[in-house]
């Protein structure tokens, strides 16, 4: 299990419209909250086996678990601050 800590995301719209012009000013991710989206933990069979020495100070044989297999993680940054203006016109 990882612990990826609290996440805090705060969007926010304001509008006005009149007849067919509408005009929108919008936030997302007011705050700049970086926490990551989603981690995944994987397993890298394909690359083989550390050496045992490696995983194992000391230890001369060879072995071959998922303690000396390679590990790695991939993790989704969530975008920044964003901000804009929309304009629309409806005819």
């Amino acid at each position: 299990m990882i612990e990826t800590g609290a996440m805090t995301r705060v969007g926010l719209r304001l509008g006005v419209r009149r007849d067919a012009l509408e005009i929108t000013l919008w936030g997302k991710n007011l705050f700049d909250d970086d926490a990551p989206l989603d981690i995944l933990r994987y397993i890298d069979r394909s690359a083989g086996s550390l050496p045992a020495s490696a995983a194992l100070p000391g230890y001369s044989g060879e072995t071959r678990s998922a303690s000396t297999t390679p590990r790695g993680f991939a993790i989704s940054l969530p975008r920044g601050r964003q901000v804009g203006v929309s304009l629309s016109y409806s005819f």
